[in-house]
């Protein structure tokens, strides 16, 4: 399991369990024992001047009820009032004033993460810009609905998803030389890992494909390593929270927190899954433990 850096370091040993603090005798917060997020260790911006948002719809805030739940304006800056133990915790109020630049655009495949969003960015910021910037992302989901076609090569697409997401990285690294703080996402899907649920992808049956996706997955954890950038598990933190153990009788895989997180497109994460999005981002960003309470 990969955890994150700081003082996960005791409770990666035991996932999930709880621990008293010797200093104040306080009961310390169980983590998410699915999320196996990677950050570079001792790897965090200490005055960043920017924020940079690439990606696909999920970024761009698709799913959300309203602009100010999704989870890109959530992390920035919390004007909400749905979740009130982060209404402190957001970027702006930890590194002050950003410039937040989002290129995000619904539909985005990493080959279009290539194509568009880059000279976007090019568009707006020049050929490299000062000071350390936060580049969040979440990209590869569309890639993956088509490695689902019983007629595509899952294996084939897949590789390149890491060659586009890695040429992404080192490009996004050569523009900002002071420190590009890099966090992307690994793809998350609605089944629980069961691969197939009757109201989602026309009732698809992927579960075949699901140990390439998982491959593909380590891939990207690899890239993420190598390179120097975070990782964010997506997939391991929405298990659970799809429709199959909201639809079934077996056990919530988190009995004390069985809320669905999808929207009804089985695509995009509902205020909730926003949330936790940002819940995600939050923890790696400032290098502190994700508790599995909201």
């Amino acid at each position: 399991m990969r955890c994150l850096p700081l003082a996960l370091t005791l409770a990666c040993s035991n996932p999930g369990a709880r621990s008293t603090s010797a200093d104040t005798g306080a009961e310390a917060p169980a983590l998410d024992p699915d999320v196996r997020s990677y950050v570079p260790p001792s790897w965090r911006a200490s005055d960043p001047v920017r924020l940079v948002y690439l990606g696909d719809s999920i970024t761009a805030g698709a799913g959300a009820s309203e602009g100010s739940l999704a989870y890109a304006a959530l992390l920035v800056e919390d004007t909400s009032s749905q979740w009130s133990d982060y209404a402190d915790l957001d970027l702006q109020t930890r590194y002050g004033p950003l410039e937040v630049i989002d290129v995000s655009r619904g539909g985005a495949t990493t080959s279009s993460l290539l194509t568009q969003q880059l000279p976007a960015l090019d568009d707006l910021v020049g050929g490299s810009a000062p000071g350390e910037t936060l580049v969040v992302m979440t990209v590869g989901g569309n890639d993956v609905r088509y490695a689902l076609n019983p007629l595509e090569s899952a294996e084939a697409i897949l590789d390149k998803v890491v060659r586009n997401i890695e040429e992404a990285v080192l490009d996004v690294q050569r523009r900002f030389p002071d420190g590009a703080y890099i966090y992307l996402t690994n793809v998350y899907e609605p089944t629980d890992g069961v691969g197939q649920w009757g109201g989602c992808f026309w009732g698809m049956d992927f579960s075949d494909r699901l140990p390439v996706l998982y491959a593909g997955e380590e891939d990207l954890y690899a890239m993420g390593e190598r390179l120097g950038v975070a990782v964010i598990d997506l997939r391991g933190h929405f298990m659970g929270h799809g429709f199959h153990h909201r639809d079934t009788a077996l056990e919530a895989h988190h009995p004390d927190d069985p809320t669905l997180w999808f929207a009804g497109d089985c695509i995009h994460p509902n205020d909730r899954g926003h949330h936790e999005i940002r819940r995600l981002m939050h923890a790696a960003i400032l290098g502190v433990d994700l508790p599995l309470d909201p």
